[in-house]
């Protein structure tokens, strides 16, 4: 996959977003993910963020997104040395087409002490894009 920053005055929040697509037009999944946030096991999270799919004329509007809690032994390790399974905290299929966008949003429990990384889960096909904007992680 191939992950670019891009300027559209849509945006939600300014006029950039992560725009992520596949690199060879198949068929593809891909994990964007965020800096190491220090957890405790329970711990809560609230979690957003708003998607939007990017389609050329005549595809069909099947991008996906989805917000997904990763789990680390230490700040340094990477996707896919992790000390729990991967928490799918809420996902969307069929994503409307930029402008319009689709708030992600939802509730997760650290199931291990450690460290978390959200991950942006961008499921994408032939020519599609999923935007991302305006990522929010907050400790409730």
């Amino acid at each position: 996959s191939t992950v670019t920053v891009q300027e559209t005055a849509t945006a939600p929040d300014g006029d950039q977003v992560a725009s992520v697509g596949s690199a060879n037009q198949l068929a593809a999944v891909s994990y964007l993910y965020s800096q190491p946030i220090q957890i405790e096991a329970g711990w809560q999270f609230s979690v957003s963020a708003f998607a939007a799919g990017s389609y050329e004329p005549g595809d069909a509007q099947t991008a996906g997104g989805a917000l997904v809690g990763l789990w680390f032994a230490n700040a340094t390790n990477l996707y896919p040395t992790t000390s729990s399974a991967d928490t799918v905290i809420v996902s969307a299929t069929n994503l409307v087409e930029e402008p319009l966008y689709t708030t992600l949003s939802g509730t997760v429990s650290a199931p291990v002490s450690g460290y978390m990384r959200l991950a942006l889960r961008s499921t994408t096909t032939g020519f599609q894009r999923v935007f991302w904007d305006q990522i929010i992680v907050r400790r409730i």
